[in-house]
């Protein structure tokens, strides 16, 4: 009776320790896995080059993507407004995505003021700016240019790019672009007034 009663206190005391080790190496791995993940991010060493208001030659150097500071050596993604068009860029070789920003429903009873991903005469879309942004900022070391064509998604727009690079999530250049003047050929008004 005795040995069984001592027998029974050593497998208790080795579950006990059997499951307090299994809970340290978890422990230790959730907090290997998060600081990792931290680290190996995509993103950019050199806080010079990694503002996003950073030259995109020095960006793209520091990266290794292109040579010398030849924009020439740039390659580009344009209009990779859909969920479909900015998977394939992401999934590409492209170095900088250019994507067109408007509101959803501009200037109809269904305008709801959220920036979205569409090139005029386009204002629905499956990809809003912020699926855009956190897809690309998350997935790739990609240059961006935003593209504006509509006044009102410019405010919004700005105000979530302010706030992802408060939290330390744009780690490279962006640049913005909105056509000020009406090109030849263009049907339909897209110019941003410039005094705005």
């Amino acid at each position: 009776m005795a040995y069984l009663k001592e027998c029974s206190n050593k497998q208790t005391k080795w579950i006990i320790a059997s499951v307090a080790s299994l809970i340290l190496v978890c422990v230790i791995g959730l907090v290997l896995c998060f600081t990792l993940q931290k680290v190996t991010q995509p993103g950019c060493e050199q806080d010079a080059v990694c503002r996003p208001d950073a030259d995109m030659l020095d960006y793209l150097l520091s990266l290794g993507q292109i040579s010398q500071r030849d924009s020439l050596l740039v390659t580009w993604y344009h209009a990779a407004n859909s969920q479909k068009e900015m998977w394939a860029a992401l999934n590409s070789n492209i170095m900088v995505l250019e994507a067109d920003v408007t509101v959803e429903g501009l200037n109809t009873a269904n305008e709801t003021g959220i920036p979205i991903m569409a090139h005029p005469p386009a204002i629905y879309s499956d990809n809003t700016l912020q699926q855009w942004l956190e897809a690309v900022l998350a997935n790739s070391q990609k240059g961006i240019k935003l593209d504006f064509k509509s006044l009102k998604a410019v405010g919004p727009s700005l105000d979530l790019l302010q706030q992802l690079t408060k939290d330390g999530k744009v780690r490279r250049p962006v640049w913005i672009n909105a056509d000020i003047l009406r090109g030849p050929n263009v049907p339909i008004s897209i110019e941003i007034n410039a005094t705005r």
